[in-house]
This record gives C-alpha cells, sequence and structure tokens, in this order.
C-alpha cells in the first residue's frame, strides 16, 4: 500500500487524497507509515483536504450508504452479516484500499470469494435475461464446434470444450 504514494513528485491526486481520508477517519494504523514518505507539501495538502467540504461530503456519504464496521476488532473468520457489510466497502476501490491493510490474509480471501460468487451470479443472470435473438449467435458458434470432426483449442486453458 505504501507503495502507492512513494514516488509521487507532484501533488496528491484525487484518489490518493480520498483512501487517505478513509484511512484518517477509520484509523489505519498504516496511515502513519504513508505520512512518513510524503513530502510537506504532500502532508499539507492532505491536512487542507481533510478540512474541505468535498471531505465532508465523502464522510456524509459513508455514514449515509456504509454500514458500521469496526475494522480493528473482526472476528476470524468473518460471519456472513460482517462478510456481507465488508463487502460494501470492497464494492468502493478507494475505501478498499484503505481497509484492507486492516484485515488478516485469510478475511482477505473471504471478500475475494464473496466478490466471485457474486459477478459469477450476476453473470447467470445476464446471461438469463438475453433474448433468443442474442443467444443464437452463440449456439450457432457451438454447433459449429460440435460438428468440426478436428478437435481444435479454442483457448481457454483448463476448459478445452469452450470456445
Amino acid at each position: 500500500m505504501i507503495s502507492l504514494f512513494k514516488d509521487i513528485d507532484d501533488a496528491l491526486s484525487v484518489d490518493h487524497l480520498e483512501i487517505m481520508l478513509a484511512m484518517y477517519d477509520l484509523n489505519v494504523p498504516l496511515l502513519k507509515e504513508i505520512l512518513e514518505v510524503l513530502k510537506p507539501e504532500q502532508k499539507a495538502q492532505f491536512f487542507e483536504f481533510e478540512k474541505s467540504t468535498q471531505a465532508e461530503e465523502l464522510r456524509a456519504f459513508r455514514v449515509a450508504n456504509l454500514p458500521f464496521v469496526d475494522f480493528h476488532h473482526l472476528p476470524l473468520p468473518l460471519d456472513d452479516t460482517m462478510l456481507n457489510k465488508i463487502y460494501e466497502y470492497y464494492k468502493i476501490n478507494t475505501l478498499w484500499k484503505a481497509v484492507q491493510s486492516m484485515l488478516e490474509l485469510s478475511q482477505l480471501m473471504q471478500v475475494t470469494r464473496k466478490n466471485s460468487a457474486v459477478q459469477k451470479e450476476e453473470y447467470e443472470k445476464a446471461r438469463a435475461a438475453r433474448s433468443e435473438e442474442e443467444k443464437r449467435p452463440e449456439e450457432e458458434q457451438w454447433r459449429r464446434i460440435k460438428a468440426d470432426p478436428v478437435r481444435r483449442f479454442y483457448g481457454n486453458m483448463n476448459e478445452p470444450d469452450k470456445p
């Protein structure tokens, strides 16, 4: 995470500032190390941003839209309720970058598996919602593949039957 902040010659980007603000608000220990690698003008930029109306809007958004999670006292492994709460933070990139350093590897893996399951479910829903007209080209492609007497590799490793 610190590597995101090293070697920045100019002003910090909005994303950097938002990540640092979330870390500041959630009392993430890694923020102290990040502040050590920043230049004095970048530190001043962050503390100015922290007092800005934009920062207040971000805080208001978090309070209104995200469940409260005490990242300092998480169960190991995460129960379903806590996993769902943390997944809400995962969906917002800057917040996820701010909090992921506070999770154990097994907790990170739980969140990653949840994300995979959600993506698969969304894919299946989108696939099921397709019209017959949208399904036809794929079905024709499969018919051609299955009718071809020569077995060919279609590029999906570990799934040679998939084009």
